[in-house]
């Protein structure tokens, strides 16, 4: 049974999972249950729209598993990455079992191609995005989680504005090998 937390609505969930027999699997969240279903998209009245879901799977033997949760990140919440030295805590509900575990983040660079003073003495709105620059590729910081609390640092450059423009966060991803 596995349990899928998350402080962001899910938006879209799948499972690809391979075994020793036919994989049957279970899923159930707050607006309902799906029972006797097999790999592929989880069922979105089960779980689009909920922040927790509960998945069983069964088979003889599980040689491969993958869940796989898109959600809708709110640029509003945290986490949000910053300029700067990014710090999250990253924590297991219990010990890490054999494998490896990575949290990766994914995101864009962005730049203000006027400074602040510049826009506010045209008399621009300054909460705009029309003076952003976003890269055109992205930046991915990939880190494995060897204890069941641990920290993630990374730094995102800063634009040397004196307003310095936010980074477009474009997804958190657990992976386990």
């Amino acid at each position: 049974v596995i349990t899928m937390r998350s402080p962001f609505v899910v938006a879209h969930a799948d499972v690809e999972a391979r075994g020793d027999g036919p994989v049957t699997m279970s899923v159930q969240s707050r607006l309902g249950k799906a029972d006797n279903i097999g790999p592929g998209a989880l069922p979105d009245n089960v779980v689009r729209g909920v922040y927790e879901y509960q998945l069983a799977v069964k088979c003889r033997r599980l040689d491969s598993l993958k869940v796989h949760s898109l959600v809708q990140h709110n640029r509003s919440c945290r986490p949000f990455l910053v300029p700067g030295r990014n710090t999250w805590d990253v924590k297991a509900d219990g010990p890490l079992r054999s494998g490896k575990l990575h949290l990766e983040v994914a995101y864009r660079l962005r730049r203000h191609t006027k400074g602040l003073k510049e826009r506010f003495k045209s008399g621009e709105n300054l909460y705009d995005n029309r003076h952003v620059k976003e890269d055109d590729k992205s930046t991915v910081v990939r880190k494995e989680i060897k204890a069941a609390g641990t920290k993630m640092m990374f730094d995102i450059p800063e634009d040397g504005t004196d307003d310095p423009a936010y980074p477009r966060m474009e997804y958190i991803s657990y992976i386990a090998e």
